[in-house]
């Protein structure tokens, strides 16, 4: 590995959750009860030092990789994706912290079979966040789609920084879902 790793410190400041969901209606910008909460998720956080795979790990099998690549809009809401979707942030330290979607969080009110990007940051500040999928082809599918620490009002460098991160910690073989 390269001892040259790229910081976002350099460049970027960390963000309050919700602080790009500049179109989302300030009433839905609040964190539900259990949407803070770090130790309902802590056992299964993977925090990147280099590669591997975190707890609980799931491949997208080729079929579904194949459902992925046909409609990114029907597979966004598909049983696929909440089986086998990881999130991940880069934490205010950064830190990529990754962790199961589909981690039952009793703590949550609303959707409580899930956790969200909050529980992995302990509702704290982050760069960016999003989701990833480790696919059967040895790739890895990644987006900045958090709601809370990503989306459409990511800064383009912030995403492309990130990415270059992800290869510096070994995920070499991503693919970024814009690029499906």
């Amino acid at each position: 590995m390269d001892s040259i790793k790229i910081s976002l410190r350099k460049k970027w400041e960390p963000i309050e959750p919700f602080e790009r969901a500049l179109t989302k209606p300030q009433n839905k910008k609040k964190l539900g009860l259990g949407e803070e909460e770090y130790d309902v998720c802590e056992q299964f956080v993977h925090i990147v030092d280099y590669n591997g795979t975190p707890p609980k790990f799931v491949r997208l099998t080729l079929d579904e990789i194949q459902e992925l690549k046909k409609d990114k809009v029907a597979f966004k809401n598909s049983e696929t994706k909440f089986r086998t979707c990881f999130l991940w942030i880069i934490d205010e330290n950064e830190k990529l912290k990754i962790a199961r979607e589909n981690i039952r969080n009793e703590k949550r009110f609303r959707d409580p079979k899930y956790i969200c990007h909050t529980n992995l940051s302990g509702a704290k500040k982050a760069y960016i966040g999003g989701e990833m999928f480790f696919g059967e082809d040895n790739n890895i599918y990644i987006n900045f789609y958090s709601d809370r620490y990503g989306g459409q009002h990511t800064p383009i460098d912030l995403w492309y920084d990130t990415k270059e991160l992800f290869k510096q910690l070994g995920f070499i073989n991503i693919i970024d879902f814009e690029d499906i």
